[in-house]
Parts: C-alpha cells; sequence; structure tokens
C-alpha cells in the first residue's frame, strides 16, 4: 500500500529510519526483512530521488541487491541492478 505524506522531509526521515532498521537486520543476518526495510524506503523516496538525493538511493539500492542475493532471491537481485547501472554516476559506483 501506498501512504501519502505531505510534508518531505517527514516523507524523508520515515525512509532514512526503514533504512536504518534495513542496515540494522542485515548486519544481524535477517536478511528478508533487510530486503524488506529497503524496498520500503524506497517506495518513501523522491520520484527524482536519483538527482535530488542521488547518495542515498543508490546506496539503498545496492544494499537491497546485496539482501536480495543473500536471502536466495537472485531473480529479484537480477531485476533490480540494472537500475543501479542506469543510474549510477561512475564505474566504481556500478560495481
Amino acid at each position: 500500500y501506498k501512504i501519502h505524506i505531505e510534508n518531505s522531509v517527514a516523507v524523508l526521515k520515515i525512509a532514512h529510519l526503514l533504512i536504518r532498521a534495513g542496515t540494522r537486520a542485515k548486519d544481524n543476518s535477517a536478511y528478508h526483512p533487510a530486503a524488506n526495510y529497503f524496498l520500503y524506503a524506497t517506495e518513501f523516496f523522491p520520484a527524482d530521488s536519483w538527482e535530488s538525493c542521488y547518495q542515498i538511493t543508490l546506496d539503498t539500492y545496492k544494499q537491497l541487491v546485496e539482501c536480495e542475493y543473500l536471502r536466495g532471491n537472485f531473480e529479484g537481485a537480477e531485476e533490480l541492478y540494472p537500475k543501479i547501472i542506469e543510474k549510477a554516476k561512475t564505474i566504481h559506483e556500478k560495481i
């Protein structure tokens, strides 16, 4: 489901909290919940997040792909990875 929140600062705070929860879950090898947290965080990113908050968007998608891979969802990881390749600005970021 999609939540509509008018305040963009509140929306980004929610995204940051979800990213933090995803990072903690990943650090504890809870890859399925971590992937969900990272995916939910992307739902709160603004439509232009690859331009307006590039680094956090890139990092979140990289974490999401890694969690999908580590939990055995190779197809899911393969579906998401091209978005990183397309949007990343440097070769180093594409790795």
